[in-house]
């Protein structure tokens, strides 16, 4: 996710925004909706399994349980502006894009760090 978050990026800065938004609109549905179906996953199983069986660790998933639905927020806002791109202009896209970007950013760096040590720990042979 975080090879095709970098492309788009690099694509905005280098290619221009009005080039891309074909290329966003295509990128947001397939994106935007395996992004869904993992934040979903890790909301209605991994988590509060973890949670169970790491109780001083309950603020950490509902924190990234938080951050998903800000990142859900943040999504629909990028769809409504590539759905209106030619009405709004398509130098809106950028910035919404770049905000996105470090949302995401973020929130992979919080959960990698709080919740892979977890799951290796849970499964002693991921570690080597």
């Amino acid at each position: 996710m975080r090879d095709e978050l970098a492309a788009l990026s690099e694509g905005l800065a280098t290619r221009g925004t009005a080039e891309l938004t074909v290329e966003l609109r295509r990128h947001c549905l397939t994106f935007c909706s395996g992004l869904a179906r993992h934040h979903g996953g890790e909301d209605a199983g991994l988590f509060p399994y973890l949670a169970r069986e790491h109780p001083g660790k309950a603020g950490v998933f509902e924190r990234l349980q938080d951050e998903h639905a800000t990142v859900s927020r943040a999504l629909d806002g990028l769809r409504e502006l590539l759905a209106r791109v030619d009405e709004t202009g398509p130098e809106r896209l950028r910035p919404e894009f770049e905000r996105l970007r470090a949302e995401l950013e973020a929130h992979f760096a919080y959960e990698e760090a709080e919740v892979v040590p977890l799951l290796r720990a849970a499964v002693p042979d991921s570690a080597a």
